[in-house]
């Protein structure tokens, strides 16, 4: 990669073009929790009517209706989702749905038969979802939750209520029927999900639905509000740099010590200890096989987090710092709520002198590795500093920032996600 080329990665590539190896030696605390009461996982069903039903909609024969009853009590209501039936049992507690559904009892609860057809359900596959969910008011002037389809989603919903006019449609959320109304005519976009539901319920309602938004994008959402958080750090970091005297002196600097550092090369040493060197290197070779190189690669893992440690009492501080909220941002990104990063010196020579004893690496690779380290990392950190002082790269800082914050208003509970992100980051 050419030093002229870096300006135009964007802000996470820069990053990760240095931490993807500091980041593999910082240690985890903790994983996320995976157990969540509420997925807002939502679904929409058609109905079948029982045969004593006078309802319009399609009715399932006596048999059948028999057959899948008898089929719960035997097996459970799990039974027919996981053999994929064409017809599912789900729990519900709500005692006035349309028409007279095909209802059972196992184990002390109710349960209703739903389709499970791509004709005849909208199953939550990740081929549709809600852009939108908000409290709102059904025509008798109480409480119910509105819901506002993304483009898939309206074509599934308006092709699903007009081929199934008549029928009574199942809402269900996270397996649960809270509702079942009568469709009476085609609806494309959005619709409303009542049910005598007071305000409170409504609230908690289209809060797991909101929840379920959030899933469904959640590795989308978070990678856009790690990345408004580094050009909000990049663009803090600019303004500070434009705000020092002498800029043009600066600039002439920085670029003056990045040609000394383009043309360094190792110093010399003595033939002696050049001999020592390369046998310390052919044992650490010869001991590790066809990994070595992998095994060097953590080695300098942990040797970077060292380099850039002592790079903060540097002219380079400002990509040394950001370098350090990068690799912490790439651990919250991936998912994990919680880490213990060491960034006083001592703690890290200790995390540092770990990894040479696990590995067993002689002082020769670490030198070697610490060598690499620091001159990747004095390059990226004055062409960071070039950059910072320059008008137009806060000019377009501003309008990455700017059309950042615009994609992320595409996603309604964005905010909650960078609070967690903050509450990572302190």
């Amino acid at each position: 990669m050419k030093l002229t080329d870096f300006g135009k990665e964007n802000v996470m590539q820069k990053i990760r073009r240095f931490i993807v190896i500091v980041i593999l030696s910082i240690p985890i605390a903790a994983y996320p929790d995976s157990t969540r009461k509420s997925e807002g996982k939502l679904e929409l069903r058609i109905v079948p009517q029982s045969v004593i039903s006078s309802f319009s909609g399609f009715h399932l024969d006596w048999d059948t209706e028999q057959r899948y009853k008898k089929d719960l009590t035997d097996n459970g209501p799990n039974a027919g989702r996981k053999r994929n039936d064409e017809y599912i049992w789900l729990e519900t507690d709500k005692l006035s749905l349309a028409g007279i559904p095909i209802k059972s009892e196992y184990e002390s609860k109710t349960y209703i038969l739903v389709c499970n057809t791509k004709q005849t359900a909208m199953i939550r596959d990740g081929s549709w979802g809600l852009k939108k969910v908000y409290v709102t008011k059904d025509n008798m002037e109480k409480p119910a939750i509105g819901l506002e389809f993304d483009e898939s989603g309206s074509e599934l919903f308006s092709e699903l209520t007009t081929t199934y006019r008549g029928n009574a449609l199942a809402i269900i959320i996270d397996g649960e029927i809270y509702s079942a109304p009568q469709i009476r005519t085609a609806i494309r976009g959005q619709g409303i999900i009542a049910g005598n539901f007071t305000q409170q319920e409504a609230e908690q309602i289209a809060e797991n639905l909101q929840k379920g938004i959030i899933s469904r994008d959640i590795k989308k959402i978070r990678g856009l509000v790690a990345n408004r958080y580094m050009l909000k750090s990049r663009l803090a970091d600019c303004e500070q740099a434009q705000s020092l005297p002498n800029i043009e002196a600066k600039i002439a600097e920085y670029k003056e010590k990045l040609e000394q550092i383009k043309k360094s090369e190792a110093e010399p040493i003595s033939a002696e200890a050049g001999k020592k060197n390369q046998e310390e290197w052919d044992a650490f070779k010869e001991k590790h096989g066809n990994d070595w190189q992998k095994v060097y690669s953590s080695v300098r893992a942990a040797v970077s987090q060292l380099v850039v440690a002592e790079a903060k009492n540097t002219d380079i501080a400002p990509w040394a710092s950001y370098l350090e909220r990068g690799s912490i941002l790439q651990l919250w990104e991936s998912g994990l709520k919680t880490y213990s990063q060491k960034t006083k010196d001592d703690d890290i020579e200790e995390h540092l002198n770990k990894i040479i004893e696990k590995y067993n690496a002689p002082p020769a690779v670490i030198e070697h590795a610490k060598r690499d380290s620091k001159k990747e990392l004095y390059l990226f950190g004055y062409e960071y500093l070039i950059q910072l002082l320059s008008k137009e790269q806060f000019q377009q800082l501003q309008k990455e920032l700017e059309a950042a914050e615009n994609e992320l208003e595409k996603y309604p509970g964005w905010q909650d996600i960078e609070k967690d992100l903050l509450g990572f980051m302190r």
